[in-house]
């Protein structure tokens, strides 16, 4: 689901969000494949991803079902503190209410359009150059994500209402200005329809990016090339 991201770039990013609030000096990934076999991605391999025996603390809790999670936070020391809520994603942003999420989602209006005109050589093209505009404006902690299609969504850890509101115009104005050169003689002008929602606490990812997208449906219906917000506020749009 990532676009032009390396899992390296990713883990990174993840790690530098981490250690900004957890005394953590490394990240290593593990999951469960083919019955009882264990995938790492470690640190020490730069995540290069191999089959083989995980340490004993991991393959204790790989596997575990929801109502096996429920029954660990009531039963295991090591879990005190901790909360596991109703189809709710466990994040910084549960237990922390000043560390906010929020979603940004941006879909390239009229791309059908430069397909059927055009062809789908120069409509990957466009997508190719408006990642590189999402990637350029992000910070090192948020997540540049392709959603489908011509959709994106931009999660950006940290980003209060206010700020994700700054940034999603930033890259509403950098699509608009940006010179979109797609072979000799061919120049087109792209522009994008943004949806902005802030996460609220123990909201499941499904929602957050629900209200994000009803946003942006809502920047559509109300002529493209602006911002909308999850929240009600009025949006701005480009000329």
């Amino acid at each position: 689901m990532l676009l032009y991201r390396d899992f390296r770039d990713i883990a990174d990013q993840l790690f530098q969000v981490v250690q900004s609030n957890l005394p953590a000096d490394r990240i290593d990934y593990y999951a469960l494949i083919d019955g009882d076999q264990v995938l790492t991605l470690s640190h020490e391999t730069r995540f290069s991803g191999f089959v083989g025996d995980a340490p004993p603390d991991v393959t204790r809790i790989l596997g575990k079902s929801r109502e096996d999670w429920a029954q660990a936070h009531e039963d295991d020391p090591l879990m005190a503190g901790h909360r596991l809520h109703a189809e709710a994603f466990c994040s910084l942003h549960d237990r922390d209410a000043s560390a906010p999420v929020a979603a940004v989602m941006v879909d390239v209006d009229h791309f059908k359009r430069v397909n059927d005109t055009h062809g789908h050589g120069v409509g990957d093209e466009v997508l190719k150059q408006v990642a590189e505009v999402l990637r350029n404006g992000v910070r090192e902690a948020d997540i540049p994500v392709r959603y489908g299609g011509e959709e994106f969504i931009l999660f950006l850890v940290g980003a209060t209402s206010v700020g994700a509101a700054e940034y999603a115009e930033r890259i509403r104005s950098a699509i608009e200005c940006h010179p979109f050169a797609l072979g000799p003689g061919l120049s087109l002008s792209v522009t994008v329809s943004i949806g902005v929602a802030e996460r609220r606490q123990h909201e499941p990812l499904d929602g957050l990016i629900r209200r994000a997208d009803e946003a942006l449906y809502r920047a559509k219906q109300g002529g493209r090339n602006r911002v909308e917000f999850a929240d009600g506020r009025a949006g701005h749009q480009g000329v």
